[in-house]
């Protein structure tokens, strides 16, 4: 039986019905719907998680399970599924062949109302007490997945080993927060939507226009009571998505910085109102671009008021002094990243299948988590070529550097990089990186001496920089040597914030 509830309460009111508890689904959705639990009083009642596939990484209070460990529940258990809806149907008739009996959904809607309900339980619990704060950083996202929350998080630690007080901005519920909190970063919760949609969605709905406009209408009007109540210098915009940051600080006449860190396009998504949103970013007192690139991404960007100012990452979560290349009887290729068309993870199954014509012996890792369908259409492709022993989808980790220490190379396939973090990680962790000539990368990589460039969409050019990288070891464990002294001298989040805290200083003083 499937039981499908919109409202928290009442699935709490149904859910006391019952005595046993198995939450389907570790993720986001999963630690959202554990802690609603918690918070109503079930914790008694918890199991503990399920999941399709168990890995080393448990960070509950509670076991994980796979999902054929607990067939001893079948009968009795209330089972949950916490997941993203594109899992529902795979994850339901995993569980009805088991025999379970008693499954919940957890709606897209009923998710919304649990994030509404923890945002608010917390906003209740946690006033922000602080006197002043010289700038207020706007997050787009709440996920410690996406690189660019990760340099926002970055972003702020430096800013407060050098006096600058600052509080993050969260618009959403997420797991951004474990971040935040374990770098005792300050955050408040404002609850609001950005200005763009999916590509695929020919128009938003009058009803979808309503809404957004109410939440960031509220938004705008909570933004601007704490810049005054906090007397806040300056807004930052993190991403090309957030928006109602700087509507307020122009509202309280108050600079604002706009950081473009994406080409939200070759996302999947485009603004509602380009002409529009492109207007009111030019009225940034400075425009951050992370790349060369991706300052010219937008059309109708005023270019004299951009800054390239390349992302830092922290070189002690991933430097290795002792890193040697090709010391196993295969060699090791790893690419780390959502798993979606415009990461490209394809031309490395196509090199792959050379590769292995060749008789070069190899293991594969796709390090990550993403589009359903593309990840099925990929591994289809690996059946087709029989690469089923050589190709891993590894699936998503909160600990990448462990990928970096095992591989040799890394590859960089993206048909758009706006930056390239998981460049700059690789380089770092002593990992030979080859890279499309396309996006930022080449801006990165200088081909033959700190990493390989090969022509993008051209197969043969892939497979032939990799043999040649495996045939000339001692080459290219000088290669990588020079691209990990590269970023270890461009690219940390010193140089990164040092950048920053000197463009505040130029608005502020003029």
């Amino acid at each position: 039986m499937q039981n499908l509830i919109m409202n928290e309460k009442q699935f709490f009111i149904d859910l006391k019905v019952k005595k046993t508890i198995i939450i389907y689904g570790a993720g986001m959705v999963g630690n959202l719907v554990y802690s609603r639990l918690l918070s109503n009083g079930f914790k008694k009642y918890i199991i503990g998680f399920a999941v399709s596939c168990k890995n080393k990484e448990n960070y509950f209070d509670v076991p994980v399970y796979e999902a054929s460990e607990l067939l001893k529940y079948k009968e009795s258990a209330d089972v949950i599924v916490a997941t993203l809806s594109n899992l529902h149907i795979e994850i339901l008739n995993t569980l009805q062949q088991y025999g379970f009996k008693h499954i919940w959904i957890i709606t897209e809607e009923l998710y919304q109302n649990m994030a509404e309900n923890y945002i608010e339980e917390y906003r209740r619990m946690h006033n922000f007490t602080k006197v002043s704060v010289d700038v207020l950083l706007m997050a787009s996202d709440n996920n410690s997945s996406s690189g660019a929350f990760l340099c926002l998080a970055d972003l702020s630690v430096e800013l407060s080993k050098y006096g600058i007080k600052n509080v993050i901005v969260l618009p959403e519920y997420g797991n951004g927060e474990k971040i935040l909190l374990s770098k005792n970063i300050d955050f408040v919760y404002i609850p609001s939507r950005d200005w763009a949609k999916k590509l695929d969605r020919v128009s938003y709905v009058s009803k979808d226009m309503k809404i957004v406009q109410e939440v960031n209408t509220k938004a705008v009007l909570e933004i601007e009571s704490f810049i005054v109540q906090h007397q806040v210098k300056l807004v930052h915009n993190n991403t090309s998505y957030t928006y109602v940051g700087a509507v307020a600080a122009k509202n309280k006449k108050i600079p604002f910085v706009w950081h473009i860190r994406e080409n939200i396009y070759e996302q999947g998504f485009e603004f509602i109102d380009y002409e529009k949103s492109i207007k009111f970013i030019n009225q940034s007192a400075k425009i951050i671009a992370v790349s060369s690139f991706i300052s010219r991404c937008y059309q109708g960007l005023e270019t004299n008021n951009i800054l390239t100012c390349y992302d830092g990452v922290r070189i002690e979560d991933y430097y290795n002094a002792e890193k040697q290349l090709f010391k196993k009887e295969k060699i090791f290729i790893t690419l780390v990243g959502s798993i979606a068309p415009v990461k490209n993870q394809r031309e490395l199954i196509e090199a792959a299948y050379i590769l292995k014509k060749k008789e070069i012996k190899f293991i594969i890792q796709f390090v990550g988590n993403g589009d359903k369908n593309y990840i099925e259409e990929l591994k289809e492709i690996v059946k087709e070529y029989c690469l089923e022993n050589e190709i891993i989808f590894a699936g998503r980790t909160d600990n990448v550097s462990l990928f970096y220490q095992e591989a040799d190379i890394i590859a960089v396939c993206s048909k758009a990089e706006a930056f390239g973090r998981t460049t700059v990680e690789a380089q770092l962790a002593g990992c030979l990186v080859i890279g499309a000539d396309i996006g930022a990368t080449p801006e990165l990589i200088e081909d033959g001496k700190t990493g390989f460039l090969y022509q993008h969409g051209n197969i043969e050019d892939f497979a032939e920089k990799i043999i040649c990288a495996l045939s000339e070891q001692e080459i290219s464990n000088k290669i990588a040597a020079n691209g990990q002294r590269h970023a270890y001298n461009l690219y940390t989040k010193e140089r990164n914030a040092k950048e920053i805290i000197s463009l505040y200083k130029e608005i502020l003083s003029g």
